[in-house]
């Protein structure tokens, strides 16, 4: 029975495989990019709840 074929080129490249170095690096970077973006995010929540509880203070 002949091998499978890769299928793609993540595949091919060897870069499909979950173990690889390049998966682990590529993967690393986006999670520290997500978790820089819910920092962000939540920075800006708390700043929109504070402008929203002094209005409401100062009404």
């Amino acid at each position: 029975m002949p091998a499978r074929l890769p299928r793609g080129r993540a595949e091919a490249d060897g870069s499909g495989d979950r173990s690889s170095l390049l998966f682990k690096q590529k993967r690393k970077v986006q999670v520290l990019a997500w978790l820089q973006l819910q920092k962000t995010n939540n920075q800006g929540l708390q700043i929109q709840w504070i402008i929203q509880a002094t209005r409401m203070i100062t009404l």
